[in-house]
């Protein structure tokens, strides 16, 4: 029965795919986007979570201002359905016109000068703008990246989403033994990819500020960087007007001046936290405000939602 459900979920999902790439891609990221507001009247739930994070993330914008952040939120998933709809056959040409990819020459320079050290760089990136952009446009255009994501609960979307991911050299890590592997990847100097703006169990990570709350995150980037003391690069992919613009924030360097690990590990996922945070603040209408991240709380606190 379950295969069943995974096998139409499946079909279902090529089809549109499969229809959306027949379209040109403006019109396809049209039609998508007129998709998802449909979504958006149809999903209640998904619309107070919604409202509720906008609420705790911007306390003195207008309800009616947030629910314009938020009808942009789902705007900006069907423009990621409709790019995603025409990765199969896009080029590295292809990608670079459609991504304005030049990255700061002192960023370049920092990135450079890591990797004749023989260092591995940490990719830190939220669900902002398009992050199934940046992923292939990184890999067509600059570099292949080992990723870590959390796989699909359908395992034939999931082994079709990492062959469109995977095109242009990007690897996928089994979550399994994503430490070991991760580990393996940076002290030989390779590059590693994570989303890192997702709420956490309490006892997987550690509480940083996020938009003035306490967020419970993943404290597997910090503990990475610092065995293998790897650079850690927050960057984002943004839509802009016409096309889509890489940003790349502020290097972090994992914190080592406490004298126990856990600060040195909450020190550092604060301050790359933190460049995440300013990524959103500049394009709120491009964040997944329908996830709960402030589920997790600190013992004894009540639940935000």
């Amino acid at each position: 029965m379950k295969f069943a459900r995974y096998l139409l979920e499946y079909l279902v999902a090529r089809a549109l795919l499969a229809i959306l790439a027949l379209l040109p891609l403006s019109f396809a990221r049209r039609v998508a986007v007129a998709g998802s507001r449909v979504l958006f009247a149809c999903l209640p739930r998904l619309r107070r979570i919604g409202l509720r994070n906008l609420e705790l993330a911007f306390p003195d914008l207008s309800p009616t201002e947030r629910r314009q952040l938020l009808e942009q939120s789902f705007e900006n998933f069907g423009r990621i359905i409709a790019d995603f709809a025409h990765f199969p056959r896009s080029t590295p040409t292809d990608l670079a016109a459609r991504v304005e990819s030049s990255l700061p020459q002192a960023w370049e320079a920092r990135y450079r000068a890591a990797k004749v050290a023989g260092r591995g760089v940490i990719f830190v990136t939220p669900h902002l703008g398009n992050w199934e952009m940046l992923a292939l446009a990184m890999s067509a255009i600059f570099e292949p990246i080992a990723y870590l994501a959390r796989p699909l609960d359908n395992p034939l979307l999931d082994r079709y989403t990492s062959r469109v991911r995977s095109r242009f050299g990007n690897r996928p890590i089994n979550k399994r033994d994503s430490v070991l592997q991760g580990l393996a990847i940076l002290d030989g100097g390779g590059n590693l990819g994570l989303l890192a703006d997702v709420n956490t169990l309490q006892r997987d990570g550690i509480f940083v500020p996020f938009f003035g709350h306490l967020a419970c995150t993943t404290r597997s980037v910090a503990m990475l960087a610092l065995r293998t003391d790897a650079l850690i690069v927050p960057v984002c992919c943004v839509w802009d007007t016409s096309r889509y613009r890489i940003l790349v924030g502020e290097p972090v360097e994992a914190v080592r001046t406490a004298s126990y690990a856990k600060k040195n590990i909450i020190d550092t996922t604060a301050l790359y936290t933190a460049e995440i945070e300013k990524f959103i603040r500049d394009y709120p209408g491009q964040w997944i405000w329908i996830h709960r991240r402030w589920k997790t709380r600190p013992s004894g606190q009540p639940s935000l939602y």
